[in-house]
């Protein structure tokens, strides 16, 4: 589940966590993660977080910058 009260990059990164998570679960089979140790888990996708967060600033900069079109 994702908290869809974050905002901005904490959102864009909660989201990046996640699907990690779904990558985990396709690489290992659905329930690694329940067997695995939770240190080994979350730390891969924690790693896989901090290497995106530079991408999701950058996006979040051009977002910024873009005009959108009104809702």
């Amino acid at each position: 589940m994702i908290n869809v009260c974050r905002r901005g990059e904490d959102l864009l990164l909660t989201i990046a966590h996640e699907c990690f998570h779904i990558y985990q679960d396709a690489l290992h089979g659905v329930g690694w993660r329940n067997r695995a140790c939770r240190s080994d888990v979350e730390g891969e996708a924690d790693l896989f977080v901090v290497s995106k967060t530079d991408e999701v600033r950058a996006f979040i900069e051009r977002w910024e910058r873009t005009p959108h079109a009104p809702e």
